[in-house]
């Protein structure tokens, strides 16, 4: 096994970044344990919906679920 190549995670995080819909926000929210990085999207005046990866991966990979369904324009 390698070592981990933070440009290459880097570069893998930003692709699956930049399939989320355009009007996602970064946000960063201090917390006792750290800072958590959320991706927030969609209507204000809807209700939220909180995702949480599992198993190691990062927020991206809601990336699917957070634009409009198919076959609705977003």
């Amino acid at each position: 096994m390698t070592g981990y190549d933070s440009e290459v995670f880097r570069s893998a995080y930003e692709a699956v970044l930049a399939k989320w819909p355009a009007d996602r926000e970064a946000q960063s929210i201090p917390t006792p344990h750290g800072t958590a990085r959320v991706n927030a999207c969609g209507p204000r005046e809807a209700p939220p919906l909180l995702l949480l990866p599992g198993g190691g991966a990062t927020s991206v990979s809601w990336y699917a679920q957070a634009g409009p369904p198919p076959g609705v324009s977003g």
